[in-house]
């Protein structure tokens, strides 16, 4: 979505967004996506700091998986790119924005419950005239998109565990290395398998134990019945064997 921007300024942004979420994204996601996405984020905040976006490139080409994830990524979380000038509360010129929204609707057991997300990044081309050198601008484009998306992707994880945003706001945080996020994800992991499987096999085990007790009294009541001497028919049942109901 394109709103007031130049077509020389749209250009740009289009060519580094198509190569972000075709090219640098997905093979991110299959060298690094596990279990929650604690090492993704870590090794593209690694990168973003390095400002060497372009070594991600010597990643292997990713798989036709990876790609369909960027491209769901690139539909939940739109980019826009406006003509507005942003200035946040410092008073410093912003250059790109992600925003999440959570819209909630009242529920008859829960107080509400979250019925949908919304997510967006959005770029502010005064910004990027301003502040940049022309044969800077496609590099810092690039750079900007690929910031405001780790801020997508850690929006996934605690508040407590999103290092970019705690960094941005000044807040103290754990910022993970590749292989402490590493064991985290395998951590996760295991714990999902684990409760995915022990749910139902906790299930299954509670019933082969409470079922012989339930069986028991019916059982024994059969037992109790074929040794009863026999009665007429409209006698009733003994009055030491309850009646069925």
């Amino acid at each position: 979505m394109l709103l007031d921007a130049t077509p020389a300024f749209t250009d740009v942004v289009e060519q580094a967004a198509d190569d972000y979420f075709e090219a640098l994204l997905p093979r991110c996601i299959d060298a690094w996506l596990a279990g929650r996405g604690y090492r993704l984020i870590a090794e593209m905040l690694d990168a973003h700091d390095a400002d060497d976006l372009d070594a991600l490139r010597a990643l292997p080409a990713p798989t036709p998986r990876a790609v369909a994830l960027a491209a769901r990524a690139r539909v939940q979380c739109p980019l826009v790119v406006v003509g507005n000038l942003y200035v946040d509360a410092h008073g410093h010129a912003v250059l790109g924005q992600y925003a999440h929204r959570s819209i909630i609707s009242p529920h008859f057991l829960l107080s509400f419950q979250v019925v949908s997300e919304e997510h967006l990044v959005t770029l502010f081309e005064p910004a990027f005239q301003a502040a940049i050198a022309p044969d800077r601008l496609e590099h810092e484009v690039r750079l900007t998109i690929f910031h405001e998306y780790i801020h997508y992707f850690e929006s996934f994880l605690p508040a407590e565990e999103q290092p970019l945003r705690a960094r941005e706001q000044g807040r103290p945080h754990r910022r993970y290395t590749p292989a402490e996020a590493a064991r985290l994800d395998r951590r996760f992991t295991r714990r999902r398998r684990a409760l995915f499987i022990g749910g139902p096999a906790a299930a299954i085990a509670l019933a082969v134990a409470i079922s012989p007790q339930l069986q028991a009294p019916r059982d024994e009541l059969v037992m109790r019945e074929k040794a009863a001497p026999a009665r007429p028919r409209d006698a009733g049942p003994p009055r030491d064997i309850p009646a069925e109901r």
